[in-house]
């Protein structure tokens, strides 16, 4: 079956893609564990911030005949003036993601399925954090993988990271939607970054990407298989 638009009719406003990002990590890791070594396994990571808007409140005046010596301190704090000095939508941090440990030195990640939301490409903020992230994690020799399914934000955060670790522009960096996966190493005291590009486009059948868990071992990684199974669970038409 063919990749949906989860962010437009006809599945939307009926169904919401916060349902496909919940379950789709999950099927990926059910799908990669039943691949990897004993010493290896793969879990999931979602976590989802809200953004709030806050504003400066005004402390009641108490009375100040009570003999509770809170409520007096209260009062006077309350006669205190309020200058506003922000009043912004606080900071989202939104990760929908599969992570692959490996256990024979400790709790070692060695690769990371990052499931890109429409949070991770809104705002130049959310967009930079989510880059630092994942340059970080190509700088300790962790393969990332990028499944970007949203079509309602142009920005295209692999190539905001090629952009970010100084590498060629990729031939991709137009696409709207596309999974990848980067392969990072050091070779000769050379930094190394290998890619997988593949597009993703609406009605299309979703690729297999390999997901490297050391030097020699990589994984596969069934898009369509897992992306099926979640839409399948979660009964999206």
């Amino acid at each position: 079956m063919p990749l949906r638009d989860h962010f437009h009719p006809p599945l939307v406003p009926k169904r919401s893609y916060e349902e496909l990002h919940g379950m789709w990590p999950s099927k990926m890791a059910e799908a990669l564990n039943a691949y990897l070594p004993p010493d290896f396994f793969c879990t999931v990571n979602i976590h989802v911030a809200e953004s709030i808007s806050p504003d400066i409140a005004t402390f009641e005046s108490l009375d100040e005949d009570s003999d509770d010596s809170e409520s007096r301190y209260g009062s006077a704090l309350g006669q205190q003036a309020t200058i506003l000095l922000l009043d912004t939508d606080a900071d989202e941090f939104h990760a929908y993601e599969a992570l692959i440990y490996n256990t024979l030195r400790e709790k070692r990640l060695v690769a990371a399925i990052e499931l890109i939301s429409p949070a991770n490409k809104d705002r130049v903020r959310s967009r930079e954090a989510f880059v630092t992230k994942c340059e970080a994690m190509l700088r300790s020799g962790v393969c990332v993988v990028l499944i970007d399914p949203v079509t309602v934000r142009m920005a295209n955060m692999y190539a905001e990271i090629a952009a970010a670790v100084e590498a060629r522009r990729p031939a991709i960096a137009d696409a709207t939607t596309y999974a990848v996966c980067l392969r990072s190493r050091v070779r000769d005291r050379r930094w190394r970054i290998d890619s997988y590009e593949h597009l993703l486009a609406v009605g299309a059948a979703l690729p297999t990407l390999p997901v490297w868990i050391g030097e020699t071992q990589a994984v596969p990684l069934d898009l369509e298989a897992t992306y099926e199974a979640a839409c399948k669970g979660l009964r999206i038409p």
